[in-house]
């Protein structure tokens, strides 16, 4: 069991990292961002992607990195904070980066306004990360397994998709 949750934390990661890339590019057509904004967004993405790979990845002590005890975890899984918290700062920029560059556009206000609410959906996938966050306060484990976090890496992963990365 433990290999399987293993295994899907680190494809989730590059699902939610897929994902964020994803709805970056299609802002960048949408909108046209600026270039120097749209390269800075996808480094940031990117360096997101490869900590948390590498966070989830090391947690805990080779030859089993996959067995998550905090007691016998270096980081005692005080990594996936940061791992969320970047998650979310990324959602938020998704969120409100299009919204200038729409007021911008020669289009009627109400269109304007409905494409503003479309590109700002993505900031449910905050309350999601914020969720999972505080599901891995909360500590209720099972042998090897924080329960939090298999809760939390389902809705992440269920919502990896073109509104939640």
């Amino acid at each position: 069991m433990s290999k399987i949750i293993y295994t899907a934390q680190l494809l989730g990661i590059a699902a939610i990292a897929s994902g964020k890339l994803s709805a970056a590019l299609l802002s960048q057509r949408a909108v046209l961002l600026k270039s120097q904004y749209f390269q800075t967004f996808v480094v940031a993405v990117v360096a997101w992607t490869i900590f948390s790979l590498l966070a989830t990845a090391f947690q805990c002590q080779l030859p089993n990195p996959w067995i998550f005890m905090p007691s016998n975890c270096p980081s005692k899984g005080y990594l996936q904070y940061p791992v969320t918290i970047l998650n979310m700062v990324t959602d938020v920029v998704l969120s409100v980066w299009v919204i200038g560059p729409v007021w911008r556009v020669n289009m009627a206000k109400l269109d304007r306004t409905i494409v503003v609410i479309l590109f700002g959906t993505r900031i449910m996938c905050v309350q999601i990360s914020h969720q999972a966050l505080k599901d891995m306060l909360i500590k209720t484990r099972i042998p090897g397994v924080a329960v939090g976090q298999l809760i939390s890496l389902e809705a992440v992963i269920k919502s990896s998709d073109q509104t939640c990365g």
